[in-house]
């Protein structure tokens, strides 16, 4: 016991992300800071609360809603891409992964993981210099940004 839970934490340690869990869309728990580093939201601010707070719009809100829940139910598992407004007003890009706690029942909870992919977004945009992007998330052992431009 004492080894899986060990390892479970070493997990958390590493991963690169936020984890949660939410039931009725109600932040319940966080089990990384990263998710209040990426928000800039203290655990207080955001447990107990609609998860509503991190969406710079009804519409991403509504959107992660309907489309990573439905995922959930068909595959067991829902990815989206979002935005996440920050505490100082800032938007981030997130990748939010989800999963039921229980699959056979979606009400059980949902444990969710949010990457910070705001970098990685930017280097999509061909104005960027890909030079600049080698450092967009520290960590990663290939960070490869090609931009393609017509003569």
């Amino acid at each position: 016991m004492r080894k899986s839970e060990a390892e479970l934490n070493s997990i958390f340690r590493a991963a690169p992300v936020g984890i949660g869990v939410v039931s009725d869309r109600i932040l319940l728990s966080r089990k990384r800071t990263d998710l209040c580093n990426d928000s800039g939201n203290s655990p207080v601010e955001l447990i107990g609360k609609n998860a509503r707070i991190l969406y710079p719009a009804d519409e991403d809100y509504e959107y992660v809603g309907k489309v990573k829940y439905d995922l959930m139910r068909e595959k067991g598992i829902g990815t989206v891409n979002t935005r996440w407004k920050c505490k100082d007003g800032s938007i981030i890009d997130i990748l939010l992964s989800s999963t039921p706690i229980d699959l056979s029942d979606i009400r059980s909870g949902v444990m969710f993981t949010a990457l910070d992919i705001t970098d990685l977004e930017k280097c999509r945009h061909p104005a960027v210099d890909p030079i600049s992007v080698h450092s967009f998330y520290p960590g990663l052992t290939c960070n490869l940004c090609v931009t393609f431009t017509s003569a």
